[in-house]
């Protein structure tokens, strides 16, 4: 079937009507419906991949390449490919869609791309133009015009000629904005940087950020340091670079005084042996072995205890609880990777042992136990009895044997029957097997049947074959002789013996 994008695809129902796979015009044996069904379920699924991020590009980043499954047939304007891009371009770029050509990717203006416009591991779609791709959703769009936002932000573009009446209100970052501003009452910002760099110092004019006259008191931002100041004079907190400073000024917060290197050691009071009145020695510490008399409680949305045992070649474990079940995991590379060993389902009561259930009298039903042996066990109680002319059985619980009952002798007058230790057969033979004829016309006889031959047509081998035939002359006697014939015997016969060629003994054999 064709992809959607051609035109035997059509948006009125009554025009796809072309012959399958890629139509149905009706009346189609049922074998012929499965690959017009496939066939749609493919189309379907090859469009949704291509405008939707299924796939992620290869190639380099001048030379991108996306390969699905099943490709376009050709290129077609208006098809949009959408991916998550593996390389971020520095320059124009190229995009090869299952080996049907490189095409260049321009801008959604038709421009060429400039650095950064594809990033890697970002969504991009394009759109085909009829001889190249376009971005759909740039990463560097190119506006004209009037342009309105809540936020603007820039990367290596100056924003300039910027005056109170064109930059009314708005947010604007990373714009370095000089000369002086009266007016501004009120600065609100969620970050205010300032590239000073001064180093400040008790007397020192002209920072980058300060709150107060330099004659008074006054609090100082500049490169390295945060000074409180007085006139001149520095107070009694300041930070200058990575340290805090501290003068002979008693420092307090809230009411509190604040401990340091110059106010603290014996008789001031500071309890620093005690953490929340504990000692080190009784709170649990990662380099030392810990004992308590209390509980341990883990709380969160996933509690886990790790053994790691950083003997190489050697398995760690892990408690893990989580979804109402209870884990316990081995991992073979010191807890990069875990596999559970057991599982416990508090909900349900029920166990796992590597991811097969655990039975037990209270879960296991006949149905499993049938499912696992392949055939349903007899219950002891269950027994063999012998029927008619067998002898033995008994319950199953033991194994059992079955005798056949010793039959009796046949006679002519036995019948087929059965006892309770044995049984008796008829004759069966004489109507079929042995002849009971009264007819002297009679030409047909069992196999096995003699006759006594007189031999005046000719003399027969010992066990050749020869027609035997009514005698014509009498009713007593049989002859090989067809001249004398008043009836051939069906079947064929073969010679037993003659008395020096006058008569001789002849079977019949077919």
């Amino acid at each position: 079937m064709v992809d959607i994008i051609d035109q035997k695809w059509s948006e009125l129902d009554a025009s796809n009507t072309g012959a399958a796979p890629d139509g149905v015009q009706g009346g189609y044996a049922p074998s012929t419906i499965a690959p017009i069904l496939r066939g749609t379920r493919g189309a379907l699924k090859r469009f949704y991949n291509r405008i939707n991020a299924a796939y992620t590009t290869t190639g380099s980043v001048t030379a991108a390449v996306l390969t699905f499954s099943q490709g376009p047939v050709s290129y077609a304007k208006g098809e949009r490919f959408a991916f998550w891009a593996n390389a971020t371009n520095t320059d124009a770029m190229t995009l090869n869609i299952n080996a049907l050509g490189a095409k260049s990717i321009l801008r959604g203006d038709g421009t060429a791309l400039v650095a950064g416009d594809i990033g890697s591991g970002q969504f991009t779609e394009l759109v085909y133009d009829g001889t190249a791709f376009r971005i759909v959703n740039g990463a560097g769009a190119k506006y004209t015009g009037n342009v309105t936002a809540a936020t603007f932000t820039g990367n290596g573009v100056a924003l300039t000629n910027l005056n109170a009446s064109n930059l009314s209100s708005g947010i604007v970052p990373n714009t370095v904005i000089s000369g002086s501003y009266d007016g501004m009452d009120t600065l609100t910002a969620n970050r205010i940087r300032l590239l000073s760099t001064t180093d400040a110092s008790e007397t020192s004019t002209a920072h980058g950020f300060q709150v107060g006259a330099d004659n008074s008191a006054n609090v100082i931002i500049d490169n390295n340091e945060i000074l409180f100041r007085n006139n001149g004079v520095l107070a009694a907190v300041n930070v200058v670079g990575s340290s805090v400073a501290m003068s002979t000024a008693s420092v307090t917060a809230g009411g509190n005084t604040v401990w340091h290197a110059g106010n603290d050691g014996a008789g001031t009071g500071l309890d620093a042996d005690l953490v929340d009145g504990y000692e080190a020695a009784r709170l649990f510490r990662d380099n030392a072995s810990f004992s308590t008399t209390g509980n341990l409680t883990i709380s969160n949305s996933g509690p886990v205890i790790d053994m790691i045992d950083t003997t190489s070649g050697q398995y760690s474990s892990r408690l893990y609880t989580n979804s109402n079940n209870f884990y316990i995991q081995q991992s073979p590379d010191n807890g990069a990777t875990w596999a559970t060993m057991m599982q416990f389902e508090m909900d349900t009561n029920n166990a796992y042992a590597n991811g097969q259930q655990i039975w037990t009298n209270g879960n296991v039903t006949a149905a499993v136990i049938n499912g696992k042996l392949g055939y349903t066990p007899v219950t002891p109680a269950r027994t063999v009895t012998a029927g008619n002319g067998l002898t033995g059985g008994g319950a199953l619980s033991a194994n059992q044997v079955i005798t056949l009952g010793t039959p009796a002798n046949i006679t002519n007058s036995t019948t087929n029957s059965v006892s309770t230790s044995s049984h008796t057969h008829a004759l069966g033979f004489i109507a079929a097997e042995v002849s009971t004829t009264t007819s002297a016309a009679t030409t047909s006889f069992p196999l096995g049947h003699l006759v006594y031959v007189r031999l005046n047509g000719s003399n027969v081998a010992r066990n050749g074959s020869s027609t035997i035939y009514l005698m014509n002359t009498d009713t007593r006697r049989y002859t090989n002789n067809s001249g004398s014939s008043d009836g051939t015997l069906s079947g064929t016969y073969r010679a037993r013996g003659d008395d020096d060629g006058s008569y001789g003994l002849f079977q019949r054999t077919a």
